[in-house]
């Protein structure tokens, strides 16, 4: 499936910008790269990647939510979970995501929408980058409304 990214609405700004565009254009590649067998008609989670601040406690993550409903969507809610997978002991918090119409804007079927989070996290002691082979996500309790 080809799946085409673009920024949620509220970030039209950023998207705008050299950083932003070149942003999305590094995400799409990768993108490219990963076979993502998407069988069942949902929004899917695809974790990029992350970087571990110490000072802050927190963990900015990049990830791409794919809209497979076969419909457009306009509002996105549900469960993000995370299981770093290097190291035992490391707990990731729980992270909602309730993106309504004004925010999200309108996601085609195979558009996939890049967006990042700091989710704070405990049992980790220094900085580091996390590829997405070192967690384990989970998007649960999805729910979507389809536009009109």
């Amino acid at each position: 499936m080809d799946i085409k990214l673009k920024y949620i609405k509220y970030h039209n700004d950023f998207a705008n910008s050299e950083e932003g565009k070149k942003l999305l254009s590094d995400a799409q590649n990768l993108i490219l790269k990963m076979d993502l067998p998407m069988n069942n008609e949902t929004v899917y989670m695809v974790f990029l990647g992350a970087s571990y601040d110490d000072f802050t406690k927190k963990m900015l993550t990049w990830c791409v939510f794919v809209n497979n409903t076969g419909k457009a969507i306009n509002e996105l809610h549900g469960v993000m979970r995370f299981k770093y997978t290097k190291k035992q002991g490391v707990q990731i918090a729980t992270t909602i995501i309730d993106m309504n119409k004004a925010f999200l804007g309108e996601v085609a079927k195979n558009e996939g929408i890049l967006v990042n989070y700091n989710i704070p996290v405990k049992g980790m002691s220094e900085d580091c980058d996390v590829r997405f082979s070192d967690l384990e996500g989970y998007f649960d309790d999805v729910r979507v409304t389809y536009c009109d």
